[in-house]
């Protein structure tokens, strides 16, 4: 009894020990703590976890009252400016041509995916078979989007509008008169033209199969003759000087590949930039290869939903890379020497927004980026558009 009364004791005064140092222990870091506390709330040292609150901001060309622009967090790899018009989600990107005079405006929308059949469409078997299985967009679904976007494009006023592919679901003759009904005649000029909008082709205008179970029933000649005769302008290749400052060019790479019919005519008009000092903008379906083994996975600022969040720039979800041959190679190839005229590339195809810079260079081998950017298709939310301003 006794010894065990000892031992209880002796417990009893180790813990009291062990607790009087643990007290100690306690205070000090209470200690460390308060002080750490306190130099962040008087500023100094480094805090890792200070954010810096997002701002907004409003265009001065715009009216505050239709258009206020959030500024999100910039950083080199990300230089979108995001704001609403009546639902539609809007991008910024100012490019500085160096040049001064008068600024020049071109809207980009992607990947529109109108689709409608007609009776006469239904007679064609594999466009039954798209229409039972084809449910996404169906009977005009997205049309209400596609107008909202382009009251958006009208109320800035822009020197040009550009659709960068994909503008109908399928090919049909329903879809097309969808797209002229929404695009095309609200467009048309008096003399029957329609100048102020291009849309460049991606991979669905020249198909009738989508998720239908019956192979085409016409060639692909008959198909892409089919659109090339509902366009209103060559679906290959089109370019247009805007204000003598800035040439814009369409170019048909929806297939996966540039067209050897294209090689001439972009060397041509990339030449004609330099004699006349035009910044030149590119719009194609398809982005093309940054060239850096380090955007094997980027990730998307903006995604829509049911689409990749990442995407491999470098020698995946693209046309052109640094390996490519023949035409591919051509193309790929006058684009990335010509960073002394070319200020920007506009694509569309994966549904997200994605910003990434080709590593180019001048004619005389000055490395130089291009900036790439790849928008959101007006579908999603309530319509996604982007505001090229060229200074």
């Amino acid at each position: 009894m006794q010894w065990g009364s000892r031992l209880d004791v002796c417990s009893l005064h180790c813990a009291g020990g062990m607790m009087k140092r643990m007290k100690k222990r306690c205070s000090a870091l209470l200690a460390c703590l308060l002080a750490l506390v306190l130099m962040g709330c008087s500023g100094e040292g480094n805090n890792p976890l200070t954010t810096t609150p997002t701002g907004t901001v409003t265009d001065s060309t715009e009216s505050s009252a239709t258009t206020t622009a959030t500024t999100e967090p910039e950083t080199p790899k990300d230089p979108w400016h995001y704001g609403m018009f009546g639902g539609v989600k809007i991008r910024e990107v100012v490019i500085d041509s160096g040049r001064g005079g008068e600024p020049v405006m071109v809207i980009q929308l992607t990947d529109l995916h109108l689709a409608a059949m007609t009776s006469a469409d239904l007679e064609n078997p594999t466009l039954a078979s798209t229409a039972q299985y084809r449910k996404w967009g169906a009977d005009g679904k997205f049309a209400a989007n596609a107008t909202l976007t382009l009251n958006y494009a009208d109320s800035q006023n822009p020197d040009q509008i550009v659709i960068t592919g994909d503008a109908t679901d399928y090919l049909s003759e329903g879809s097309m008169a969808l797209l002229k009904e929404t695009v095309w005649d609200r467009y048309r000029n008096e003399d029957g033209s329609v100048s102020r909008v291009l849309i460049s082709l991606g991979n669905h205008e020249r198909v009738q199969k989508m998720e239908g179970k019956v192979d085409e029933t016409l060639s692909a000649e008959a198909r892409e003759k089919a659109v090339a005769d509902a366009w209103e302008h060559d679906i290959l290749y089109t370019s247009r000087v805007l204000k003598e400052a800035v040439m814009v060019i369409q170019m048909d790479n929806g297939l996966g590949y540039f067209r050897e019919e294209q090689v001439p005519l972009l060397r041509a008009d990339l030449a004609l930039a330099r004699e006349k000092g035009y910044t030149v903008l590119l719009f194609f379906h398809e982005a093309i290869s940054t060239g850096n083994a380090a955007d094997m996975d980027v990730s998307a600022s903006y995604v829509g939903v049911g689409s990749a969040s990442s995407a491999n720039f470098y020698t995946g979800a693209t046309v052109a890379n640094p390996y490519s041959q023949g035409t591919n190679g051509d193309i790929y190839q006058m684009i990335v020497n010509s960073a002394d005229v070319i200020g920007g590339i506009f694509c569309g195809h994966l549904h997200a927004d994605f910003y990434t810079e080709i590593q180019a260079k001048t004619p005389d081998g000055q490395a130089k980026i291009i900036p790439q950017y790849v928008l959101t298709g007006t579908p999603y939310d309530g319509g996604h558009a982007l505001k090229i301003t060229v200074r």
